[in-house]
């Protein structure tokens, strides 16, 4: 982008308000300002946790879920009692509160 003489202005504000939006940044900048640094898509929590749950678990979350894996992740949260306020859900990502991963962990193990 060129500066146009005798222009102050370097920035199409418009447009970067468009390309930040199209990036996703303020939901990124909303998730850290909450305090919750830590982010893991819903398919590597299935694929992690899945192994350790029961084989009944797993058919009936395929029945009724529809192999859904942001349902899985929902249930698996609520099974085990994870308090909402330290987690909060996006459409393709789970962000956590520093530390509360571990605590997942620490219940399933």
């Amino acid at each position: 982008m060129q500066r146009v003489s005798g222009n102050n202005n370097w920035f199409d504000r418009q447009y970067i308000s468009m390309q930040l939006r199209n990036l996703s940044i303020p939901q990124t900048a909303e998730v850290l300002q909450m305090g919750l640094p830590t982010r893991l898509t819903y398919k590597s929590l299935v694929d992690s946790y899945s192994k350790v749950l029961p084989e009944d678990a797993i058919r009936f979350w395929k029945l009724f879920g529809g192999s859904k894996e942001n349902i899985f992740t929902k249930a698996l949260f609520y099974a085990f009692r994870l308090d909402p306020s330290t987690y909060k859900t996006g459409l393709t990502m789970v962000f956590f509160k520093s530390g509360d991963l571990a605590k997942l962990d620490e219940v399933l193990k």
